[in-house]
């Protein structure tokens, strides 16, 4: 078996999560790429690999792919690194897909290019993969809620967590976040009109509240609210169509299909969000390590030209509050990012 050197950049909680999984891959040598000396030496001490402090060091090592787990305004230098560098790669989910990096890992040439799509391997996702045609039928409209309490995130990163600042603030980077998989369930968005507001008392300038309503490719309609200043977590969507309604709930991880008169039809139980995140995580990263070392015919299930057409949706978003009307999704306007 050929040894496949990757070399992981970043890390943090997501990147020490990423190193977990494939340091245990047979045939597997990794590397970490982080500025800061305690991630390096935690992550020497834990896994036993070789750690970088620079990026030349680290491309010197000769790695043959990249898992890119920095801040979301730091992935676009990183992919750029794998464009020139002919290296596959994996990126963690981000606010913005440069049109370059569309072009560039969608013609075909023999390099793996895998945009995080962590929720499509979530149960609950892939469950409403399989019942929302049956019981839902021609889709008319969903509705996805989203209301977390932003200090629980990462607390052990309080300070340095960069959800906290205002241009890749929790509640902005939460949209593209679950855009990735309703729109994979649902049809992507054409047109967009939202609101982007605080209304919380965080420690931070940044907006707490995104809303949107959208028009989708299909004709139906589609809303999302992300919430990051309420101390009550909430996760629950509905689909409406012709034939009835899906009501689901990602904390718990509970489906419902209803029937005409309102009563539950079935329930569904697939795992609640704290005892499937892990196996999610890992069997994401899996499917990395799979279509570097599986060859021709795996696949990567999520598309650069996907990820823009989501990020695009945000640009659009945040178009539409300057604008007051709808503004149309065009995947060459992304939102806007400051240097890192």
């Amino acid at each position: 078996m050929k040894t496949l050197r990757i070399l992981q950049i970043g890390g943090g909680s997501m990147g020490t999560r990423r190193m977990r999984t494939l340091t245990d891959k047979e045939g597997v040598v990794m590397a970490l790429l982080d500025a800061r000396a305690d991630r390096r030496e935690r992550a020497a001490s834990r896994f036993g690999i070789e750690t970088f402090s620079n990026l030349a060091q680290a491309l010197a090592w000769k790695p043959d792919a990249l898992v890119i787990s920095t801040p979301p305004d730091q992935h676009g230098p990183f992919v750029e690194v794998a464009r020139e560098h002919h290296l596959h790669h994996f990126v963690e989910a981000g606010l913005r897909v440069e049109p370059a990096h569309v072009a560039a890992f969608s013609n075909g040439e023999q390099r793996v290019a895998a945009p995080s799509c962590t929720f499509h391997f979530m149960p609950i996702v892939q469950r409403l993969r399989e019942v929302i045609p049956a019981a839902v039928g021609r889709l008319h409209s969903y509705q996805m809620f989203l209301s977390c309490n932003l200090p629980d995130w990462h607390p052990e990163e309080r300070g340095q967590f960069y959800a906290y600042r205002p241009q890749t603030n929790a509640a902005r980077e939460m949209v593209p976040f679950e855009l990735y998989w309703l729109n994979e369930l649902f049809g992507t968005p054409t047109r967009v009109s939202a609101s982007i507001l605080r209304r919380g008392s965080l420690p931070t300038e940044a907006h707490d509240t995104y809303l949107a309503q959208f028009q989708l490719e299909n004709g139906a309609a589609g809303q999302l609210s992300v919430l990051m200043a309420s101390p009550m977590r909430f996760r629950r969507g509905v689909a409406a169509g012709e034939f009835g309604i899906v009501a689901f709930d990602v904390l718990t991880g509970t489906i419902e299909l209803l029937s005409a008169d309102g009563r539950a039809r079935e329930t569904l139980e697939t795992g609640s969000i704290e005892s499937v995140t892990e196996a999610v995580y890992d069997a994401e990263i899996t499917a990395f390590h799979d279509c570097l070392t599986a060859g021709e015919g795996t696949a990567w299930p999520h598309s650069y030209e996907e990820a823009a057409e989501v990020c695009a949706t945000l640009a659009a978003m945040e178009r539409s509050v300057d604008s007051g009307h709808w503004e149309p999704v065009i995947p060459d306007l992304q939102p806007e990012m400051a240097p890192a």
